[in-house]
C-alpha cells in the first residue's frame, strides 16, 4: 500500500519538476494538438501562474538537504542508467539466438514445407492430367514449387549458418551478461540507498500534512499541465467549474496520485 510520504514525495517531484512539460514541448505529428480560443488561454495563464506559485511555496519549505547527498542521489542514477544500458547490450546475443531460430523455423515449416505441399499437389494434378494442356498446367506449377523449394533450402542453409553463430557468440557472452547483471543489481541498490538518505532528510517535511493540499494540487496541474487543462476547461463552463471542483478537493487529488 502506498504510504502519505511516498504520495508526497511523488507529488514534490511533479510539482517541482523542471523538464518541459506537454504543454511546452513539440507537437507529436500523430496527434493533432487543440487550439485555445480566448478563454482557454486566459485559463492556461491562469492555471501556469497557480503552478508557480506552488512551486515556489514549496520550493521555499523544502529541507536543506545537505549538497553530498544531492550529488550522490545524482550519481547514482547516472550509473543506474549506465548499467542499465550495458546490461541491455548483453542482452543482444540472445535476442539474435531467437529471431535466429524464428527465422529457420520459417524456412522450415512455411517455406519449404509450403513448397513440398505445392509439389504434391502438382505431382497429384499431372497423374490425372488427361489432355496436353492439363499436362502443360501441372509441369509448370510443379516446376514453379521446385524452385521455391531450393530457393528455401538454400535460405535454410544460410539462416542455419547464422543462427549457429548467434548462439556460439552468446554462449562466449554468458560470463559478461552475469557480470552485467551484478553490477546492474549493484547499482539499483546504490541508488535505493541514495535515495533513502535524500529521504532521510527530507523526512520532517514528507512527514507533516501542512502542505499536502498544495503538494497535491501542484502535482496534479504539473502532470496535467497548464495546457491540458485549459483545453478540456475552454469547452463550456460545466467543463471549467469541474476542473476548479477537482483543483479545490485534497481527497480526489490524492486519490489521483496513488492510483
Amino acid at each position: 500500500m502506498i504510504g502519505d510520504k511516498s504520495i508526497r514525495f511523488f507529488g514534490l517531484l511533479a510539482a517541482l519538476a523542471t523538464a518541459p512539460s506537454i504543454a511546452t514541448a513539440a507537437p507529436s505529428k500523430a496527434e493533432p494538438t487543440v487550439q485555445l480560443n480566448e478563454t482557454g488561454k486566459q485559463l492556461e495563464a491562469r492555471y501556469a501562474a497557480t503552478l508557480a506559485a506552488l512551486k515556489a511555496e514549496i520550493a521555499k519549505a523544502l529541507p536543506n538537504v545537505p549538497e553530498q547527498k544531492k550529488s550522490a542521489l545524482k550519481q547514482a542514477q547516472e550509473d543506474l542508467k549506465k548499467a542499465e544500458a550495458n546490461a541491455a547490450s548483453t542482452q543482444e546475443p540472445m535476442a539474435k539466438v531467437k529471431e535466429g531460430e524464428a527465422l529457420v523455423a520459417h524456412a522450415k515449416g512455411k517455406w519449404i514445407g509450403g513448397a513440398e505441399k505445392g509439389i504434391a499437389e502438382a505431382e497429384a494434378a499431372l497423374k490425372k492430367a488427361t489432355t496436353d494442356a492439363q499436362r502443360e498446367a501441372a509441369n509448370k506449377d510443379l516446376a514453379k514449387w521446385q524452385a521455391n523449394k531450393a530457393d528455401g533450402v538454400k535460405a535454410l542453409q544460410e539462416r542455419q549458418a547464422a543462427l549457429d553463430k548467434a548462439k556460439a557468440d552468446f554462449a562466449k557472452s554468458g560470463q559478461a551478461s552475469a557480470a552485467a547483471q551484478a553490477a546492474l543489481a549493484k547499482a539499483r541498490a546504490n541508488e535505493l540507498a541514495a535515495v533513502n538518505a535524500v529521504l532521510a532528510a527530507a523526512d520532517p517535511f514528507l512527514s507533516s500534512e501542512k502542505l499536502d493540499s498544495r503538494l497535491f494540487k501542484g502535482a496534479v496541474l504539473a502532470e496535467a499541465t497548464p495546457k491540458g487543462l485549459a483545453e478540456f476547461a475552454q469547452n463550456n463552463k460545466q467543463a471549467e467549474s469541474l476542473v476548479e471542483k477537482l483543483l479545490a478537493d485534497e481527497k480526489l487529488m490524492k486519490e489521483m496520485l496513488v492510483a
